[in-house]
Formats: C-alpha cells, structure tokens, sequence
C-alpha cells in the first residue's frame, strides 16, 4: 500500500497525487491519500481537498492503516523507507530525494513531501494529464472562456499573490514576482507570438489591472472561478497556447498539463527567494 500525505493548496496536492500515482502503477499497489494535515486545521493558511474535483483515485486510508504504516505517531510522521533514506544522508520531506536513488519496492510506504518535479512522474505523463480534467464537465462560464482560448493566440498569465504578501513567512520563504519580471515576460512573447492575447488568472485581479502592461494586446481578466471551482482556472490555463507563470506550483500545473509541443512557458528565475531547485522548471522552459 502506498499512502500519500495531502496538504498546502492545489498546486501541492496535485504534486503529491502525480508522484503517488506514479509509484502505485509502477508497483501495482493501491494508492491512499492521507487528508488528515487538511482536516486537522494545523496549516498556517487553512485549505481544503481539492483533489476530488478531477478524476483521479480517490481512497483514503483507515486509522488502522495509517497506524500500520507510521512508525512513531507521537514524533511525527516517519516511514520505514523514508527512515531508511534519512540514515542515507538523504532529507525526508523533501523534493530533492530522486536524484539517481529510486526508492526500492516495499509493503508499504508513506510518504510526506512536496514532489515538485516532473521528474517524478513524467514516464506517465499522459494518465496524469487524463486524469487531471474536470470530473463533472465544464459549466456554461468557463465553456464560453474556453471558446474564446481556442479561437485566439491565448496566453495564459498567472499571478499569485495573497499569503506569498499577507504572510510574512511565506513572502520571505516565496517572494512574489515583481511587473517587471511580467512586463520582460510579455515582451518576449510580442516578439515571437502575432497578435496574443492575454488571460490573466490571479487572486488579485486589481493588482494586476494596475501593474501589468500588455503592449497594447487584449486582455481578458478571469474572476469567476473562486473558491471551491478554483480548479476551473487551471483547466482553462492549460488550453491557452502559452503560458507566463508565478512561482507558483498552481500556474505550473496549467502550463504542464498543456500538451502542445509548441508551447512557450515562461518561468521566473528564481523559484525560491533563499535557495533555487532547477528540477522544478522543466528544461524546455523559458526563465527570465
């Protein structure tokens, strides 16, 4: 049995369900998500499980099981493989631990981490992309936007701002890309892309109608989808033909699961403000 920790918003749980996901199909186990961190209401910004909004396996574990699989309940949670790789030398919540040691077949696992690579399951690239897709359709709103993404140069741009400014932890931990790192990332899209126009995604919309210039180009601001449908933006981020994103794992999920092989995706430099990871952006990815 595999059983996968949830927590942080969307972008996260998505990370933790691919990665889960992948070692369930390569292992033929079953794979059960661990909610519990949600429900316990212990994160500093609260969130919901957002992960039953697509189509992807839904189990969840028993008390018994989850007991099965931790070691010491009173000290945090700790697997015997991620034990294992600790005495290694190798960090147990981490999203650094693929790097040339697979983990090794077990009974059970659990695991508590972030996972914020494709490299983690990119060889089932395409169930994933299946599986993210909206397990009740697309409503009247988000269809209308829909048709006007595929009948123009769509662009998606992604703004995230909220805790990475209101929390003082977070800003410092994330940061927040600045107008010019948005007004660089326009200008290399006007440059390569004849006549985009833009569809701009954010928690703070009004930010961005102050700050962001967009060359003259359309733009379309997208504020309906709040809430519990904020999964829909993500959906229609990924049907845009390119995309600039945040330092954000909620943009990154809406330029990977476009599948075209023309996309431009434009990342910022610096995922992080202390430390980088350059297995987060893939390869293919422009950062500026």
């Amino acid at each position: 049995m595999i059983i996968t920790k949830i927590t942080g918003g969307l972008g996260n749980q998505m990370f933790q369900y691919a990665y889960g996901r992948k070692l369930a199909m390569e292992w033929n186990m079953p794979l059960k998500l661990d909610r519990s961190e949600l429900q316990g209401n212990r994160l500093a910004t609260p969130r919901k499980f957002e992960l039953d909004h697509f189509n992807v396996v839904v189990d969840f574990p028993t008390a018994a099981e989850l007991k099965a699989v931790k070691l010491d309940e009173e000290h945090g949670v700790v697997n015997k493989v991620l034990m294992k790789l600790k005495q290694r030398g190798l960090p147990l919540q981490s999203s650094h631990i693929l790097e040339g040691q697979p983990l090794q077949k077990k009974n059970d696992i659990y695991l508590d981490g972030y996972w914020q690579s494709e490299k983690y399951f990119n060889d089932i690239a395409a169930l994933i992309r299946k599986e993210f897709t909206p397990r009740n359709g697309w409503d009247k709103a988000n269809k209308e936007v829909l048709v006007s993404i595929q009948n123009t140069e769509a662009v998606s741009i992604h703004v995230r701002r909220g805790d990475y400014v209101t929390n003082a932890v977070a800003n410092s931990y994330h940061g927040t890309c600045t107008p010019e790192y948005y007004q660089e990332a326009v200008a290399y899209i006007a440059q390569r892309v004849q006549r985009p126009e833009y569809f701009v995604f954010s928690d703070d919309l009004e930010w961005c109608r102050e700050h962001l210039d967009f060359g003259g180009r359309p733009a379309h601001f997208i504020g309906h989808n709040g809430g519990d449908k904020a999964f829909m933006d993500i959906m229609l981020m990924r049907n845009c033909r390119h995309h600039i994103i945040a330092n954000s794992s909620f943009s990154w999920w809406g330029a990977w699961l476009n599948e075209r092989v023309d996309k431009m995706v434009i990342a910022p430099k610096r995922w992080f403000t202390q430390k980088d990871d350059n297995n987060i952006v893939p390869e293919s990815w422009i950062r500026i």
